[in-house]
């Protein structure tokens, strides 16, 4: 895809790190930023539906994420407390619009849209991503799939 062209776009400016990372699930263009950090991906089956010829509709996204949080199972942490695999969350304004798993200082790994997994710097993501940031320690994955099996009864999820 074009993972190639975003590491070249990003060795042009000084301090940006971009680097793909090539672990990822064979089906990568059907899971998301969201379902990487709650550790869905090649989990969850149906996890897309095309909603018309240009959009795919996810069933874990940014909706299930604000859902996951308002029901009490994402606890906001500071940077100062970041860990490695906690939550980095993008808003734009009001609006998460991008998660990726802290990995080192100032580093993030992250699935871009339905494109690949990187890791980069904190703000080394397209500008759409928002210019807010907050931090969340991740929920126990059993409590993960138990929301999920509540709010998407529809949506088969194997065991990790």
């Amino acid at each position: 895809m074009h993972e190639t062209k975003i590491v070249q776009i990003a060795s042009k400016f000084d301090g940006a790190f971009i680097e793909p990372v090539h672990r990822q699930s064979e089906k990568r263009l059907v899971f998301n930023c969201f379902m990487h950090v709650l550790n869905l991906i090649d989990r969850v089956q149906p996890n897309v539906v095309k909603q018309n010829e240009n959009t795919l509709r996810f069933f874990v996204d940014s909706v299930f994420f604000r859902k996951l949080y308002d029901a009490g199972h994402l606890s906001e942490i500071s940077m100062e407390q970041l860990e490695p695999k906690d939550f980095v969350v993008y808003y734009n304004g009001q609006d998460k619009t991008h998660v990726g798993l802290n990995v080192a200082p100032n580093r993030v790994e992250s699935k871009w849209g339905i494109g690949p997994l990187f890791r980069h710097g904190l703000w080394d993501v397209p500008k759409s991503y928002g210019d807010t940031l907050r931090y969340f320690k991740p929920p126990e994955q059993a409590k993960v799939d138990a929301f999920l099996r509540q709010t998407l009864p529809m949506v088969e999820l194997s065991e990790v």
